[in-house]
């Protein structure tokens, strides 16, 4: 019995020292006397079966003692731990108040935090209860909204019935990730934010069914508040404080309570307290965006059809447009207008591409080219309407131009009495969600049964082609029309996938051999830049590399016969996590066996679908004609590219189904890969070359612990790899040579640029005989204190090129470098007055001292940290 008490008596001294107050009840039985045992009963079984299966229970091992005391001290640890936190929350908000706001006050909420990744938005509120009456139902209302200030879809609303936004960019936290205190949570990730596009959050409080049940904010409402506060661990910090005290204006159900808003480089919270009349529903209108092809006049009126007036004679069409593709090239565009009878049929056209023709005129002013189009001139019989198409030439529908490279195409409705008397009627600017398209039906205009124009339609759509298409598609009445996916030859519509309701797809491709010989097709996934390369060799996904570098694009399923059931390959894309540097996607499938042919299937298919619907609904399914495929051993299937808005967050998918070009994986590393360089190539320089740059680029990038920064290096070296004197170790630290045949152009601490970050200009002729070789390597500034590694850089390149023709590039996508943060990516070497480079990548984490020393560097007071 004593010793029974003194082990109790230990183990309550056990407690931790931060533990404050009573006990849980099981802890007072820690020290309590034992109970006497209970007495043991003989059990006399007569059945035999029973008293075998009792016997085996009996033998069962006993389960293992629970340790209550240790138990008892988890929980003892647990209320000691949260009062722990409850006294140091306090002293934070004693030290470091939040900001009470007053209506239309604003905070910038980021200041001197350290790269936050969430925002978290509290609410609570008090309310009066008439007991004589059921309790107000009070609840919360949160909206997602885009740079334009509007919602994109019914996910970017958040409420009871829909508690995350898309790709969890806006949440309503769980009770347990939040204060204790607070009746709803709400928590921003700001990095998914600037991905799916959402600028602006909107926070309402409102009482539902206020009108209805005689309820209002003035009569239930006692007090509220609404806090913007950082969370770390369990710790909080507030950062901007919005309060709601009465009075409040009477009748109203519904209040705005805070505005959360993205001016580029921060987080703004702004006290709206704005006491909304109507209901909630009247509130979501305000922000509900507008349905897309809309015409607006004068008066402010959203239509589609845009009627004229009948005493209006002289009408005018003026077509403008910016013809300068991405590269400076100039795009060559005809504008062809459809004169049709009131059947539909063709009965003329007119190309619009010359100064002069019989409809109006043409001209250049500045940048911009205009068409000027005259209808009253248009005196054909049987007219109708008039559809009026822009198409590229033939040289500037080459892969990959379209009408994305067309910058400011607006067409102009004016009523035009004379030449200084010109009433603008209507300006129709072509919509956003045309890329790859070359032949683009843009507005239409009807006459009514007088002969007068009465109406101006505008269309913004189109497909891949040129006139010839054009021509036979309206002449066999299927142009835009909607139909099932076609054979290789064909082209459907551009179809839009928008990253708001779609964060990932799935493409699949599934194929029977014919024959009884087993047959594997392989399905290829470039990711290529926007000039059409691939900026990484590990961009090409297929079987040999099943994912890119940063695990965005991988293959779920793979297969080497095409026995399975339904999809035999599958590859899936994070369409909102894919790096800026890859502006495409292109798909391929091809056959793995040179000495076949596609035709030797018996059916094979491609699909993509969205994985988060409940169906997996296809976007696109296309059945192959097999039959015209006896000497095809590839198919390009279709592109996604991405738009070129602010988020770049929209992706427009265009089926094309049509033989490749490349067959095989040689032909296609040549067709997308600009020559670069693995470990251990050569490659000679020009003769007598004189000047040549070599130049570094990776985009931005942010760790957790600072920004990566890259540090391009060059050392002059001579036979015996040493330095020739301190001058030719090339950085920052030192721009220039001691002759000036080596130079740095600038130190990028970002990687901020469009282009090229870093370059160091050689004037070869320049270089002293006594240098045998120049290195270059590539640092990772300060990489040991932010804890950075070459895996963490995207889209790191090193380019070799002399004005505008590159000479070749160094792959430094190598897998085996990516743990390092120092890199010798390879050096030119002379040989009787000859220039070649050698590509070496040579990985180490020596850093710039250490590489400074290897060469042969002396000085001691060089100082590397900027």
């Amino acid at each position: 019995m004593q010793a029974a008490r003194t082990r109790g008596e230990g183990a309550t001294s056990t407690l931790p020292k931060a533990f404050a107050g009573p006990l849980p009840p099981s802890t007072e039985l820690i020290g309590a006397p034992p109970r006497a045992p209970k007495r043991k009963h003989r059990i006399v079984l007569s059945d035999p079966e029973t008293a075998v299966a009792y016997r085996r229970v009996c033998q069962r091992p006993p389960e293992p003692a629970v340790d209550r005391t240790l138990i008892i001290h988890r929980e003892a640890e647990e209320i000691a731990e949260d009062r722990v936190h409850d006294a140091v929350n306090e002293w934070i908000s004693g030290t470091r108040p939040g900001r009470v706001l007053a209506q239309g006050e604003s905070l910038d909420v980021l200041r001197g935090l350290r790269s936050p990744r969430y925002l978290w938005i509290g609410l609570k509120w008090a309310l009066y209860r008439d007991p004589d009456l059921p309790a107000p139902d009070l609840r919360t209302l949160s909206l997602g909204l885009d740079a334009t200030g509007k919602w994109r879809s019914e996910r970017d609303i958040l409420c009871d019935t829909n508690l995350v936004s898309p790709l969890e960019a806006l949440q309503v936290s769980k009770p347990a990730m939040g204060r204790r205190d607070e009746q709803e949570t709400l928590r921003l990730n700001l990095y998914k934010a600037q991905i799916t596009g959402v600028r602006e959050v909107v926070v309402f409080i409102y009482i539902r069914q206020g009108l209805r049940g005689g309820y209002s904010i003035e009569e239930n409402l006692t007090s509220g508040a609404a806090t913007v506060y950082d969370k770390f661990g369990n710790r909080y910090r507030d950062l901007a404080v919005v309060d709601l005290q009465p009075p409040f204006r009477s009748g109203v159900t519904c209040v705005e309570v805070l505005r959360l808003k993205n001016n580029g480089h921060t987080w703004v919270a702004t006290a709206a307290l704005n006491e909304c009349s109507g209901d909630i529903r009247a509130q979501l209108d305000r922000f509900k965006p507008a349905e897309p092809n809309q015409l607006i006049d004068d008066q402010e009126q959203q239509t589609r059809s845009l009627c004229i007036l009948k005493s209006k004679q002289n009408l005018w069409v003026t077509v403008s447009w910016m013809p300068m593709g991405p590269a400076g090239e100039w795009l060559k565009m005809d504008i062809v207008l459809a004169c049709m009878d009131s059947s539909g049929r063709v009965i003329k056209y007119i190309v619009v591409n010359n100064s002069a023709f019989s409809v109006g005129r043409c001209w250049t002013e500045g940048p911009f080219k205009h068409v000027e189009i005259d209808l009253q001139r248009l005196q054909i019989p049987n007219l109708h309407s008039v559809s009026v198409f822009a198409l590229l030439d033939e040289k500037s529908r080459a892969y990959p131009m379209g009408m994305k490279d067309i910058w400011d195409f607006n067409v102009q409705l004016a009523h035009r009495e004379t030449a200084d008397d010109v009433q603008e009627l209507c300006t129709y600017y072509l919509p956003q969600h045309l890329m790859a398209e070359t032949c683009v039906e843009v507005v239409k205009l009807i006459k009514g049964p007088n002969g007068t124009w009465t109406t101006f339609e505008a269309i913004g759509d189109g497909s891949i082609g040129g006139l010839d298409l054009l021509k036979s598609a309206l002449r066999e009445g299927t142009w835009l029309a909607e139909e099932e996916p076609s054979p290789v030859a064909k082209v459907r519509r551009p179809i839009s996938l928008h990253v708001s309701h779609m964060t990932s797809c799935c493409v699949g491709v599934g194929w029977t051999c014919g024959g009884g010989l087993a047959m594997d097709l392989d399905l290829v996934v470039l990711g290529l830049g926007a000039d059409g390369w691939l900026p990484s060799p590990r961009d090409l996904v297929y079987s040999k590399n099943p994912w890119n570098k940063h695990k965005t694009v991988w293959m779920k399923k793979l297969s080497e016969d095409g026995a399975g059931d339904g999809d035999d390959e599958v590859v899936v894309l994070q369409l909102w996590d894919i790096r800026i540097a890859v502006k495409q996607m292109l798909f391929m499938v091809m056959t793995r066996d040179r000495t076949r042919s596609l035709s030797s299937l018996t059916d094979c298919y491609i699909r993509m679908w969205d994985p988060d619907s409940g169906k997996a609904k296809n976007i696109f399914r296309h059945n192959v004609d097999l039959e015209q495929c006896d000497d095809v051993r590839a198919i390009e299937f279709g592109t996604i590219t991405r738009s070129e808005g602010p988020a770049n967050t929209e992706w427009v998918f265009q089926p094309a189904a049509r033989p490749a070009v490349a067959a095989s994986y040689d032909q296609i590393v040549t067709k997308y890969t600009k020559r670069q360089l693995s470990r251990g190539m050569w490659h000679p320089l020009p003769d007598g070359i004189s000047q040549m740059r070599v130049s570094l680029g990776w985009d931005h990038h942010t760790t957790v612990h600072g920004i990566v920064d890259l540090d391009l290096l060059a050392f002059g070296l001579g036979k015996n790899n040493v330095l020739l004197s301190e001058d030719y170790c090339i950085s920052r630290l030192n721009l220039r040579s001691a002759n000036g045949s080596i130079e740095h152009l600038g130190d990028s601490v970002d990687g901020s640029d469009q282009d090229d970050d870093e370059t160091i200009a050689i004037n070869v002729s320049d270089v002293p005989q006594e240098c045998a070789q120049i290195v270059f390597a590539v640092v990772i500034h300060d990489a040991v204190k932010r804890k950075q590694i070459f895996n963490q850089v995207p889209a790191m390149y090193l380019r070799v090129y002399r004005g505008f023709k590159e000479f070749f590039r160094v792959n430094l996508d190598d897998r085996d470098v990516g743990r390092f943060n120092t890199l010798e990516v390879g050096g030119m070497v002379q040989n009787d007055g000859k220039w070649a480079f050698k590509a070496k990548q040579l990985g180490s984490k020596q850093g710039h001292s250490g590489l400074y020393a290897q060469y042969g560097g002396q000085r001691s007071d060089l100082t590397w940290n900027k």
